[in-house]
């Protein structure tokens, strides 16, 4: 079980304890995104380990809910950087203070999905202290065309970075033409539609050239394109 925050040069692995209804929110998200908080929820608590979010899970939300569940996630360390990590008790107990507000901006620098990783319930037995179960898995991980079309729901909401300039090129791509090839091929692959030979080897092409490019964009812009770098992934993965 981890009991440090794990890093690589992109991503934060996060961790949070989740009750049930929480948990259908996501579901309903493709496995994709946070549900907003309740107005008595002004802060949104990530923590840094596994072992913090099972304690949380097994003693508070069993005892709230019935269930509890230990879901598992990465951000972008970009997105993170703004934040100061908070030591809330003893070494190991550490958590991100995410604003309710921030909360949309922090879904869109997730990268992948809403894993669940441990599930407890209250037992049936005299005492009634919580036990580990077997959570029904029939929708993790979330089916492709599913997260397919969450992706690219969460793209057409974003506006265009006022940072990129049009017609200039960043790396190998230019900003618009990039952004209206990729989308379009994979809103035609999400319809069902059928992609030619040649528009799938441009499709792939395109993908590999905006990958190489990502540090020549503003870095203000750069969350905007790796989400449509995302979209080309998961496309291209279900095409081949």
């Amino acid at each position: 079980m981890d009991s440090v925050p794990t890093r690589t040069s992109a991503t934060v692995t996060l961790w949070r304890p989740t009750g049930p209804e929480e948990l259908e929110l996501i579901r309903r998200s493709g496995w994709l995104a946070w549900p907003p908080r309740l107005p008595d929820q002004p802060i949104f608590y990530p923590v840094l380990n596994e072992d913090y979010a099972v304690r949380i899970a097994r003693d508070w939300n069993v005892k709230a809910s019935g269930v509890g569940h230990v879901t598992r996630f990465k951000v972008r360390l970009a997105f993170l950087a703004e934040f100061e990590v908070q030591q809330v008790g003893g070494q190991t107990i550490l958590e991100y203070w995410i604003p309710a507000e921030q909360l949309d901006e922090l879904n869109a620098n997730i990268v992948g999905t809403i894993d669940v990783v441990r599930s407890f319930r209250k037992s049936d037995g005299a005492d009634g202290g919580p036990v580990e179960f077997q959570a029904d898995t029939t929708n993790y991980p979330p089916k492709e065309m599913d997260v397919l079309k969450t992706l690219l729901a969460k793209h057409r909401a974003k506006p265009f970075p006022k940072s990129v300039e049009t017609g200039l090129d960043y790396g190998k791509v230019d900003a618009v033409p990039i952004d209206a090839d990729i989308f379009g091929w994979a809103t035609r692959f999400e319809r069902g539609e059928f992609l030619s030979e040649l528009e799938q080897m441009r499709f792939e092409e395109a993908a590999m050239e905006l990958a190489e490019s990502i540090a020549a964009f503003p870095l203000t812009a750069r969350s905007y394109f790796e989400s449509l770098l995302e979209i080309a992934n998961h496309a291209i993965k279900r095409s081949r």
